[in-house]
């Protein structure tokens, strides 16, 4: 029996089904919470990953443009061009400059 159990997952997901039928109405009430906290904590960590993919494509974008002005400088480009280049304000290629 568990040999079948484990080869077919629908006929575990019934045993399951069944199970939770043979429970009182307390615990068949604990059982509905234990599964509503896993899927609260399961939607809360699939945000918690895109907003860290986000996050991570902007500090990536971030890094880029600043890898660009340190090239643009040892270019001896002008300020101006780095601004067009990068899209950077001219206090922000002043701060990237600052830094290295």
């Amino acid at each position: 029996m568990e040999r079948i159990v484990s080869e077919e997952p629908m006929i575990a997901k019934a045993l399951t089904i069944g199970e939770i039928f043979n429970l009182d109405k307390a615990e068949r009430q604990r059982a509905r919470s234990r599964r509503d906290a896993v899927i609260g904590l399961n939607i809360a960590m699939g945000a918690s990953y895109h907003s860290g993919i986000e996050k991570g494509k902007t500090e990536g974008k971030a890094e880029g443009k600043a890898e660009v002005v340190k090239s643009a400088f040892a270019l001896n480009l002008p300020i101006e061009q780095i601004e067009k280049l990068t899209g950077l304000s001219r206090a922000d290629i002043e701060s990237i400059r600052s830094s290295f």
